[in-house]
């Protein structure tokens, strides 16, 4: 979870490299995946321009700086694979929006713990304010709760005629549908079949849905293992270029050393047969 900076040696950072943190938790709440799983600083500064892009000209300042990285050189990194295409479909566009504001490659462009609260990715989920008494619904509940002998007696009257309206209802549906059920024997038959035949249809909808979807998810698994395993390529491919460059290197500063100590030894050896002739 470490930022640019971090991996780079700076001594002075602030608080962006904690919002470059959170960028990275909720890249692997999504996926379960580690968002820039390096083995190293070098290969994890690597697997950062990957995605999103070179480092800025101040962090490539740094890198050449560092001692740590004398000798190694990135490959091309002007075409990143960009964070909208590895978690297209995962993610909203707010939720985009907010985690690419967070993996900004230069600190000063990170948000702010205030603009991150201010994101329209946590529209709707602010804490609720304080709750609030309505007077008038107040007075309403209190004043409902007075009752007099009046009327408490016209609540009553008012269920009674309620109830006694409800038993004529029933009396009156079961008549009609005794009526309806002796007028047409087969009806109720016929209906239970087609609901059955409905239902029948619905479970193959559902189980067709399922199966499509199932076969969907397996196929989007595999352009994924198909996309790891190219990335992974390109890792190995990448990683083996910085050792080839880091062992060139290493071969420059051995050669340089010999040319150093041949010079030495002839001077010594001309010292030598000077001091030898006088």
């Amino acid at each position: 979870y470490r930022a640019p900076e971090l991996l780079l040696g700076s001594t002075s950072y602030g608080k962006e490299v904690d919002q470059w943190a959170i960028g990275c938790i909720m890249g692997e709440l999504v996926d379960g995946q580690p968002l820039f799983p390096g083995e190293s600083d070098i290969d994890q500064l690597y697997i950062i321009q990957r995605l999103l892009g070179p480092l800025t000209q101040d962090q490539m300042d740094m890198f050449l700086r560092n001692p740590r990285f004398v000798g190694l050189k990135f490959p091309d990194m002007s075409r990143p694979e960009h964070v909208e295409l590895k978690y297209k479909g995962k993610l909203t566009g707010h939720a985009l929006s907010f985690m690419k504001a967070l993996l900004q490659m230069d600190p000063a462009d990170r948000m702010s713990g205030t603009d991150c609260l201010n994101h329209p990715y946590f529209e709707g989920i602010e804490d609720p304010s304080p709750l609030r008494i309505n007077n008038a619904h107040l007075a309403g509940v209190t004043s409902s709760r007075v009752s007099t002998p009046s009327s408490e007696a016209q609540r009553e009257k008012s269920k009674s005629d309620k109830k006694s309206s409800h038993r004529v209802s029933k009396a009156t549906s079961g008549a009609s549908h005794s009526h309806n059920t002796s007028s047409h024997p087969g009806s109720g038959g016929g209906k239970e079949e087609e609901e059955e035949r409905e239902r029948q249809r619905r479970d193959q909808r559902r189980r067709e849905n399922e199966a499509r979807l199932l076969r969907e998810r397996h196929e989007e698994d595999e352009r994924d293992r198909d996309r790891e395993r190219e990335r992974e390529r390109q890792r190995q491919q990448a990683l083996a270029e910085i050792e080839r460059e880091a062992a060139r290197a290493r071969a420059l500063r051995a050669e340089r050393q010999r040319e150093l100590e041949r010079k030495a030894q002839e001077e010594r050896e001309r010292h030598n047969l000077e001091s030898g002739g006088s």
